[in-house]
């Protein structure tokens, strides 16, 4: 069994939920105070965790669909500059105060990727330390 773990460590595919079950296990067979209640609150940082990452996941999916959309858009107005001219007022200009607003807004998403991977690194530790128990 510790050397599957092993194994499956070095690929990096540890499923949290099979190690969580089998420290319930352990629990019925030898308890720790307090070990039930960490094992629950780990289980629910996990699912916390998870949803999150898949949220900011798909948000830079659409962020970055829509900045090739719009590097698309952009390449492609070069060329046709000379045959066709957008009225005024209508262009897709970007000002000084759009780009701070993109800058911020990717400052935020970036503080929390390092936010969840830390919290991802605290869970791992706790883990470690419920399969040392």
């Amino acid at each position: 069994m510790h050397e599957q773990l092993r194994r499956a460590e070095r690929r990096g595919d540890l499923d949290v939920e099979v190690l969580l079950r089998g420290a319930e296990r352990l629990c019925g067979v030898y308890e720790l105070p307090g070990a039930r209640e960490r094992i629950a609150a780990l289980r629910g940082r996990f699912r916390n965790g998870k949803n999150t990452t898949a949220y900011y996941e798909a948000k830079v999916s659409g962020q970055a669909e829509q900045l090739a959309n719009m590097n698309k858009g952009w390449m492609d107005d070069d060329d046709e500059d000379d045959e066709e001219e957008e009225p005024e007022g209508e262009s897709e200009q970007w000002t000084e105060d759009d780009l701070r607003r993109e800058e911020e807004e990717a400052r935020e998403m970036e503080a929390k990727k390092k936010e969840l991977q830390a919290r991802l690194r605290a869970m791992d530790k706790d883990l470690g330390g419920l399969m040392n128990m």
